[in-house]
């Protein structure tokens, strides 16, 4: 017997009119097994012709009417047995659409045949609720539990075939659904009753039962985030937002699974295939659902409460802030970046899906990280205000916060690949705002990276000025927020910066010389007179300078251009002081005060005079900086803090009986700047450092403590910069090069497949000489000796490596 045959036999079966259970069981078993078999293929006979489609849609349809219309006579007397039997007949209905729509996604189809096929969304809108809020009500289906939860992937199933049959539809069809066939509200209440229905269900009693729910609920989310992510359903995004139960149900299904998810993909493929429903693609719908809108907004109240210990649960003693944080970082670390290994179905090989995919995963991480700040400084502010009690209870301890913070250090890698992957993704190529989004997602989290400019100056030809200049802005702030990320974990382990920090700053810092300094961008802005938003753009490149020099101070010798911009930079923001400049410059004395190489290259060049006439100047704005004057103290406390640290490199100096510098003099800049040094650090813990004292401090610092610390610097520099040193600088930079997984730091590959570290690369090569530098292809590594520099180095890294080598 034929498909169609078969098909037709089972349509005349359903359309009887009967309330026999025992019949409608035979009936739901049967038209199961045709739905396995046509998915499958096997059998033999012909598969359906576009009239068997027709006629199937078309009677389906008005089956659905009669059963909605039947539903009242559920609570007649007959009770139990009619609702038995009108369950099995609707769920064998759902299981010949299933079939069918399966069928057409593998054909390609007359709009005659299509038409009827997409009105069988009344089955689901209709009957299918009506059988979601029974199972909601009574936790399964009366007649046969164990198969409630596949009731609910069928029809979940369902409306996802009819949304691919839609996609190929024209905009007539595609009006029509939303205005007659499924209305948002219809929609929305379905996925309401659907999602209640799946919190609802009863605990598994097996694995099996574990996964079924979890398939549901993620089924579930792609649903979901098809409408809100798609223009052409925002209507349903709207309905959503008003949803009462929808979000918070979201919530409540999705967090689960997307931590199980996390571990799962860590599996090797082989032990995935338990999990069916886990995948990369399916993941990253479950974190483009919980970034969303209404649903993110329920998880600040999840986020802060102590999660519930669990059985054999590793993260039980955790908070779900800081389960949910690991949560994110694990799914950014280890998403694949080749599109084979996320999706073999997919041949055409283009970015644009993984760029897609590690939007869903950061917006994830910047929600996340969003609710913990605002946790975190809620508790906080209610202390300034109401006096509160340091130790006040609140989920948050000083080990999850340092926890959390290197969860974050782990993602630090991944940023320059995902704004790489979404710019050179074809149509998202020129779309700098929805670069400028998601970059600004990623600093809400506080722990960003290098950059999308790590070659941006060999791709200048096609890319709008205005459009570098924003792209250079967002880089040097995600600069800043991975330096600050860094100190707080400094400051908890006292550990102190890595090669890595130190391969993104030289890598940055190359970008810059290259992009800026050699090209000659930012020339026309430099001279003229700043708005506001160019203000803080060049005050956080300022900024960034000081930040990268800090992380490796071989990069302040050997590209002396960009202490230069930094001053130029300063000098263009001067002007009207606003509140936002605050944090720009509290990254700068933080990285003087961190690196007296800093200090010293900022004296020299007058950069440190115009940071300290900002600060000094900002005393006088009074209201206006009130909420910074905190900060003002701390950005004038830790400019002494900076000068200090040249009179301690001074001892270090002196210690080692150097003979570039007269001892004499090198001794008197010494004792003049400490005695300076300590008096300002007196005033400003006995004033707590408010506005006028930080003022008044800066005023010192810049009047009294000046001099001596430019013959200070001057000295130093001459220790710092001469030939010899400038060779060690360059070893020391190529050494923090040889950290990343290509060496050459103008590469434009680097982080595309593989890890970020030395090694770790797909396909990479180390130098044959020096065995230290690896290399992403012949390209970077015949570039980097002739371009880079390696070729001044190779051999002294080769011996630095033995030496290293030897107990």
């Amino acid at each position: 017997m034929s498909r169609a045959t078969q098909l037709h036999a089972l349509l005349n079966e359903l359309e009887a009119s009967s309330h026999d259970e025992d019949g409608s069981l035979r009936l739901l078993m049967q038209a199961d097994s045709w739905r396995e078999a046509v998915i499958a293929g096997g059998g033999g006979g012909p598969m359906l012709l576009p009239p068997d489609f027709e006629i199937a849609g078309n009677r389906l349809v008005s089956f659905a009417s009669r059963l909605t219309a039947g539903s009242a006579a559920l609570r007649s007397p007959a009770g139990i047995f009619r609702v038995n039997a009108w369950q099995m007949r609707l769920t064998a209905a759902l299981s010949m659409a299933d079939g069918c729509g399966s069928l057409m996604n593998a054909s390609e189809l007359p709009l005659a045949a299509v038409l009827p096929f997409l009105r069988c969304v009344t089955l689901l809108l209709g009957p299918g609720r009506l059988l979601l809020d029974h199972i909601a009500a009574n936790g399964s289906m009366t007649a046969m539990p164990p198969i409630t939860t596949l009731v609910i992937q069928s029809q979940l199933r369902l409306m996802g075939l009819l949304e691919k049959q839609l996609a190929q539809c024209g905009p007539s069809v595609r009006d029509e659904w939303m205005a007659q066939l499924a209305p948002a509200p219809a929609v929305v209440a379905w996925l309401e009753a659907g999602a209640t229905a799946i919190v609802g269900l009863p605990p598994p009693v097996s694995s099996h039962a574990a996964e079924g729910n979890d398939t549901a609920a993620a089924m579930l989310a792609t649903r979901v985030f098809q409408l809100v992510r798609t223009t052409d359903c925002t209507p349903y995004a709207a309905a959503i937002k008003v949803s009462d139960s929808l979000p918070a149900n979201l919530a409540t299904l999705l967090v689960p699974i997307v931590h199980q998810a996390a571990v799962v993909l860590r599996l090797p493929r082989a032990r995935q295939s338990q999990w069916s429903w886990c995948t990369w693609r399916q993941a990253s719908s479950l974190a483009g659902v919980l970034s969303w809108g209404r649903v993110s907004d329920t998880l600040q109240a999840y986020l802060c409460q102590p999660e519930q210990p669990r059985d054999n649960d590793a993260f039980s003693s955790s908070s779900n802030a800081q389960r949910l944080l690991a949560t994110a970082c694990q799914l950014m670390v280890h998403m694949p970046l080749n599109i084979a290994d996320i999706a073999p179905d997919m041949v055409d090989g283009t970015p644009c899906p993984i760029g897609l995919m590690l939007c869903s995963f950061a917006d994830l991480l910047g929600v996340v990280c969003f609710h913990i700040r605002e946790a975190l400084e809620t508790p906080m502010l209610q202390q300034q205000a109401e006096q509160l009690p340091a130790d006040s209870p609140g989920w948050q301890s000083d080990a999850q916060c340092h926890r959390m913070a290197q969860d974050l250090v782990q993602v630090l890698p991944r940023l320059p690949t995902t704004l790489q992957l979404l710019v050179e993704g074809g149509r998202l190529r020129y779309q700098a705002v929805y670069v400028l989004a998601i970059t600004s997602v990623w600093q809400q989290a506080v722990f960003l990276l290098d950059a999308l400019m790590d070659s941006a100056h060999q791709q200048t030809a096609d890319i709008d000025d205005d459009v570098w200049c924003n792209n250079l802005d967002s880089t040097n702030r995600v600069m800043l927020s991975a330096w600050r990320l860094h100190r707080c974990v400094q400051q908890k382990f006292s550990q102190p910066t890595g090669r890595h920090c130190a391969a993104m700053a030289a890598a940055h810092c190359q970008m810059l010389q290259a992009g800026v300094c050699d090209a000659g961008r930012l020339e026309a802005e430099l001279q003229q007179e700043l708005d506001q938003e160019d203000r803080l753009i060049f005050g956080s490149l300022a900024s960034v300078i000081a930040v990268c020099g800090a992380m490796c101070p071989a990069v302040l010798a050997l590209y002396p251009a960009l202490v230069d911009l930094q001053l130029r930079a300063l000098v263009a923001v001067d002007g009207e002081f606003v509140y936002e400049c605050i944090e720009p410059m509290l990254c700068t004395a933080q990285a003087a005060a961190a690196s007296p190489h800093v200090t010293a290259h900022m004296l020299a060049s007058g950069a440190m005079e115009a940071v300290l006439q900002q600060l000094e100047r900002s005393g006088a704005q009074g209201a206006e900086l009130l909420g910074a004057a905190g900060s003002c103290g701390a950005v004038a406390g830790l400019l002494a803090a900076a000068y200090q640290a040249l009179v301690c490199a001074a001892d270090d100096v002196l210690a080692a009986g150097s003979t570039a510098v007269t001892t004499d003099e090198l001794q008197d800049a010494q004792r003049s700047l400490a005695a300076v040094v300590n008096g300002i650090n007196v005033e400003l813990g006995d004033s707590g450092g408010d506005q006028a004292s930080a003022a008044a401090a800066a005023k010192a610092l810049r009047k009294e403590a000046q001099p001596a610390a430019g013959q200070l610097a001057a000295a130093l520099l001459v220790l710092w910069t001469g030939s010899g040193q400038r060779k060690q600088a360059a070893l020391k930079l190529a050494q923090a090069s040889a950290a990343r997984s290509c060496a050459y730091l103008s590469c434009s590959n680097v982080l595309h497949t593989g890890g970020p570290a030395a090694g770790q690369g797909f396909g990479s090569k180390r130098c044959s000489q020096c065995h230290t530098a690896y290399y992403c292809g012949t390209a970077c590594s015949h570039a980097d000796w002739r371009r880079g520099g390696h070729a001044r180095v190779c051999r002294v890294l080769a011996g630095a490596q033995q030496a290293a080598q030897q107990p």
